[in-house]
């Protein structure tokens, strides 16, 4: 029997797309294969068609599917909303996964305990809402990137999905869709990393430090300098965190 490829699987958020993945995907630091999936709905990606629900578990389905194809040692990695579909494939895909890591997502709870795993931030609002203003969506993406030449292409990308997936989001919070991700996360028999930007003002740090205290298995915090939310934001440091963390992951299931 052939050994399994290991996979760096990675999971873009909310109306943003696989662009923010970019500087690991043909990157030389990277040693493994790198797939980055755009999600329904998001850049211009329509292959559903627009009578797709472009829901929560809609996402997980499409996701898993290609997944379970890949027959991979998989390091799911997932930002922001991808973070929350991460953590919930994370429990569903057997032993395939081998590591988790979330940037930009708070583990929630069931119900979702928005209030305690995130900070009061106006800056979410625009993922929440069908169609919000172009000054709303600039003002948006330059408080969320410290380097403002991604914000021309972070707008580009929000406009590239449709409206209805903002608000199916919002109704997969309603109709209760989300998983306790808080149990499946702490309880994941995985080594798992959260990174942490120095200037993310949207995720509750403190709730992530109780994440990795009551985890039972590897969780590590990573720190990350002059970071908000977005990993194409930080170009350089990236590509090394997921190179080494990769390499933690990846050296275990090959023995």
């Amino acid at each position: 029997m052939s050994k399994r490829k290991n996979v760096i699987f990675c999971i873009h958020g909310n109306s943003t797309s696989s662009v923010v993945y970019d500087c690991i995907i043909n990157n030389d630091i990277i040693q493994y294969d790198v797939v980055a999936p755009n999600l329904p709905g998001h850049a211009n990606n329509f292959e559903k068609g627009l009578d797709y629900e472009f829901s929560f578990k809609d996402f997980k389905a499409f996701l898993y599917d290609k997944i379970i194809d890949l027959d991979a040692n998989i390091l799911l990695v997932g930002n922001s909303f991808g973070g929350h579909l991460a953590i919930e494939l994370s429990n569903m895909i057997g032993d395939n996964i081998k590591g988790l890591v979330i940037l930009g997502t708070p583990p929630v709870t069931k119900p979702v305990n928005f209030s305690v795993s995130y900070m009061p931030n106006d800056n979410l609002n625009i993922f929440l809402t069908e169609s919000p203003s172009a000054s709303e969506i600039i003002s948006t993406f330059n408080n969320l990137l410290i380097n403002k030449k991604n914000v021309p292409l972070m707008v580009q990308e929000f406009n590239a999905t449709h409206p209805k997936v903002r608000k199916s989001v919002v109704d997969s919070l309603h109709n209760g869709e989300f998983e306790d991700q808080y149990k499946i996360f702490t309880k994941l028999n995985a080594r798992k990393y959260i990174l942490s930007g120095d200037k993310d003002n949207i995720v509750n740090r403190n709730y992530l430090n109780k994440c990795k205290d009551n985890s039972i298995n590897y969780c590590e915090i990573v720190k990350v300098d002059d970071y908000v939310h977005f990993p194409n934001d930080i170009p350089n440091d990236f590509p090394k965190i997921i190179a080494r963390i990769a390499k933690e992951v990846f050296e275990g299931s090959e023995a």
